[in-house]
């Protein structure tokens, strides 16, 4: 979810299956009932190498400084439109704030 108002936007949540060694990544799938492991943010970025496209990328740390969360964010169609890419180091994170928050939405309106 954004906690942030885009202004004349609409929001596209992509996400990528895939699995790579070295530094894990997790990602919620479209209709946020689960994360699996995926590439990761690099990825992402290096597939808009060569592009006009320019994504930008937003980094959430804890108190302690530690990365638990990237977005990989680029507006198409003249900027009516952004597409998001939200990775986690863990599978916990992921679906506590994607999965469960989902669900625990969904659970205030029963």
């Amino acid at each position: 979810m954004i906690k942030k108002t885009l202004p004349l936007a609409a929001v596209i949540f992509l996400t990528a299956p895939c699995y790579a060694g070295g530094a894990e990544w997790w990602s919620a799938d479209s209709s946020f009932t689960s994360c699996f492991k995926v590439k990761g943010p690099a990825e992402t970025l290096d597939s808009f190498v060569g592009y006009a496209d320019k994504p930008e990328t937003r980094d959430f740390k804890d108190r302690d400084g530690q990365l638990w969360k990237v977005e990989v964010r680029n507006e198409i169609n003249g900027g009516r439109q952004t597409q998001v890419w939200t990775y986690y180091r863990s599978k916990y994170v992921c679906e506590s704030e994607k999965v469960n928050a989902t669900k625990s939405l969904a659970d205030k309106y029963r």
